[in-house]
């Protein structure tokens, strides 16, 4: 028998041990109790993922499903107490206490009642029972077991004969070899009632684990040493089974020596045996048939260790859940075991490494762990290259398992060849790859174009093919694209010389910006495909666009007209207006269609020198093309005459002679710091004359300014007064309105 490696992967649980383990296929969880001494239950997916620990459960042991998979019970040995839990939700609905010192351990069904095995230090160990109904659960202590046991029995049930009860003495390990005790009960009854005697198994030493099929037919223990015929002990290479009928031995398991683990699968077919083979070869799980045939064997390195009962397969799957650890029984892990119904196969396949463009050959073999006789099998082969997979014509394996494939490659470079067994009814699949690397020739091809040209202008693209390695019959077709804004297009293809692989082309490009010329070479089966890009930038016709502005350049705040007038243009006829004032950002006034007269117009309302911008993005064939204008705005200033005291008479403002007017300026928009002048004038001999110019005066934060005049004033003249803006970059020089005054004595 030969024995692959088990599959790659493995899963640290993260905890210090594992007591028990338990498949629930329905919710697709594994759980993991920790123990005497430790508080908790492990809970992962099937695959050891998402792992999560459920606290507050002292010397969490057993672990049992109900047969509906809703609730899961936990044997509570630090707590003397059964917690139940809801599967779907994992919250503890329910705790059934088992009575003052007890240590409840091993958990299994039976006629509808939990049984369990208790004890906290020998001699009190024993099987109870908990009847769980809707008012809480009734416990019995003290069911009749028969003999004396070393420990709490562990307890296996029946789905079929949901009677019986097997209840054994875990006594292992080897180093023990304690005998073991083994009863069979029948629970209908009221109180349970043994079923024959327990010297038919009196071969078995140093128990670890107990298995009751499915329909209740047999039991197969785990020992760790076996006495032979003439009363020998010898270790333990098999897994004896018998008969539930009267005990009688009926069967061995042969999986490998120092047997730690036993269970059946959900419908009874299988039986998985679990061995850490000391003596032997590797730790290994191996599965049989009922009738004890060989099915399939995973081996583990050499230092790992099954724990004992460590083996689960759930209902519904083909996946066997192995826990092990390493050879100190620290650090355990979940090994995930797939397709444990069939029988495992692995292929072989060989291939050259280089082949030049000619027939390859691969030749290969299909093997299975049991060399049950083998009828001729089919086999699916494919082969990846640069471009793609393919499907290759299936094979077969003869009898002996061997098998040839013949093809012809397409394409140079590596092709990888996977040969695939899809599996039958008693095989599980397998699949395997070779690398082949194909020679053959390689192009090459440069491109050459003109940097710059008119739009509609014609111009001459020439190239060069050049092919290395194996030959390549003519004619060498190169295909052209041209791609330009509006899209791409396929222009007629070239075909190279075949002496010096020269080409060209010529070409007219009807729309303006880069266009890109594309030459293409396919290849062929042996030689590789190239392809080359050349740019060319190609303008536009010009394009006319014209900007106008309508205001009145003496009002404040005018209202603007403003109008884009665009030229001929190809397919686009959209303009943008806009307007930046001093100092803020760009405002959209308008972005639309012009009219018949290629017009766009606009008003905007301004306070300030504002910059107006007309844009239009182009076409296929007309350039894109911006145009500015500036329109100039005075800025509004008012002046106002406030202080020293005064009186009024009509628009004068009447002040004592001996006092200085104080003029008080505003600018808007804000003129911050910019200069302000005040003229003051003099009423005589029929005309206002300047009798006073001043200098600058700045105007503060708040865009405001004063000036105070000193000069020789006359009682009974009239004067005015009158503020000048210099103008700044926001806005032009402007004047305010005069302010007129008079002295009084």
């Amino acid at each position: 028998m030969v024995v692959p490696p088990v599959p790659a992967g493995q899963v640290g649980l993260g905890v210090e041990t594992v007591d028990e383990m338990v498949v629930d296929s329905t919710n697709r969880r594994l759980y993991f109790s920790l123990g005497r001494g430790r508080s908790g239950v492990r809970v992962s997916d099937l695959s050891g993922g998402y792992q999560r620990t459920i606290g507050g459960l002292p010397g969490a042991s057993g672990l049992l499903l109900s047969p509906d998979g809703a609730t899961l019970y936990v044997a509570l040995a630090d707590a003397d107490a059964v917690a139940v839990f809801d599967t779907k939700t994992l919250t503890e609905t329910r705790r059934y206490p088992t009575g003052a010192n007890t240590c409840p351990t091993r958990l299994a069904w039976a006629l509808g009642k939990i049984y369990f095995g208790y004890g906290c230090a020998a001699p009190g160990f024993g099987l109870g029972s908990l009847a769980v109904g809707p008012s809480g659960g009734t416990v019995s202590l003290g069911l009749p077991l028969g003999g004396e046991y070393t420990a709490p029995p562990v307890l296996r049930g029946s789905t079929s004969s949901d009677y019986l009860l097997l209840a054994v003495d875990r006594t292992g390990p080897r180093s023990s070899l304690a005998p073991t005790q083994v009863t069979l009960l029948d629970v209908s009854w009221e109180t349970p009632r043994r079923l024959g005697s327990d010297e038919s198994w009196r071969e078995c030493l140093g128990l670890e684990d107990a298995s009751l099929s499915p329909d209740g037919g047999q039991f197969v223990l785990a020992c760790s040493a076996i006495r032979n015929d003439d009363g020998l002990l010898n270790p333990a290479d098999y897994h004896p089974a018998y008969s539930t009928a009267d005990l009688s031995p009926v069967r061995r398991y042969y999986g490998g020596d120092t047997p730690v683990s036993v269970t059946t699968s959900p419908d009874g077919a299988y039986v998985i045996l679990g061995a850490n083979s000391v003596l032997e070869t590797d730790p290994r799980v191996h599965v049989v048939r009922a009738d004890g045939r060989g099915i399939r064997t995973y081996e583990f390195p050499r230092t790992a260790r099954v724990i004992r009962a460590g083996v689960a397969a759930g209902g519904g799957t083909t996946t066997l859940h192995a826990v092990l650890t390493d050879q100190y029984g620290r650090n355990p892990t979940l090994h995930v075991l797939s397709e444990y119904t069939r029988g495992a196969t692995w292929l072989s396949l060989h291939a050259p490494s280089t082949v030049e463009g000619r027939t390859v050959q691969l030749t290969g073999s299909l093997s299975r762990q049991y060399l049950d006789p083998l009828t001729p099998q089919r086999l699916q082969v494919k082969r990846k290259d640069a471009v793609g997979t393919w499907g290759l014509p299936d094979v077969l394996a003869d009898a002996n398992g061997r098998f040839t494939v013949n093809d012809w490659p397409t394409r140079p470079g590596e092709n990888v060849y996977t040969v695939t067994y899809p599996g039958s009814e008693t095989l599980a699949p397998a699949s395997t790859s070779a690398r082949l690397w194909v020679t053959g020739a390689t192009s090459a091809l440069t491109l050459t174009a003109p940097s710059t040209v008119k739009r509609a202008a014609k111009l001459t693209v020439s190239g060069k093919l050049t092919i290395t390695g194996a030959p390549v019959p003519p004619p060498w077709t190169v295909q052209v694209t041209r791609k330009d804004a509006s899209g791409t297009r396929t222009l007629p293809a070239v075909t190279a010389s075949t002496s010096t692989g020269a080409f060209s082309f010529t070409d007219a490009p009807p729309v303006g910006g880069t266009v890109t010329y594309t030459a293409t070479y396919a290849g062929d089966s042996l030689t590789t495909g190239s392809s080359k890009s050349a740019g060319v930038r190609v303008t536009h016709d010009p394009t006319t666009l014209k900007l106008t502005t309508k205001a009145d350049p003496k009002n404040w705040a005018p209202t603007v007209t403003v109008t884009a007038n665009l030229g001929k243009t190809y397919t686009n006829r959209q303009v943008c207006l806009y307007a930046q004032s001093h100092g803020e950002g760009r405002r959209t006034l308008k972005c639309g269609t012009v009219n018949s007269s290629g017009n766009l117009t606009a008003t905007d309302l301004i306070h300030k020198r504002t910059t107006y911008t007309a844009t239009f993005t182009g076409d296929h064939r007309h350039a894109p093309v911006t145009v500015t204008t500036v329109v100039k705005t005075p800025a509004k200033v008012d002046v106002a005459l406030v202080s020293p005291s005064y009186t009024k008479s009509g628009n004068y403002r009447i002040f004592h002679y001996k006092g200085n007017p104080v003029a008080k300026s505003w600018v808007s928009p804000s003129a911050k710091s910019a200069c302000m002048y005040h003229t003051v004038q003099e009423y005589r001999s029929g005309a206002w004359r300047t009798v006073t110019t001043s200098g600058c005066h700045k105007l503060n934060s708040s865009s405001q300014g004063t000036y105070t005049w000193t000069g020789k004033r006359k009682v009974g003249v009239n004067y005015r007064i009158l503020a000048k803006f210099g103008g700044n970059t926001a806005s032009e020089p402007t004047n305010s309105a005069w302010a007129y005054f008079r002295f009084r004595n």
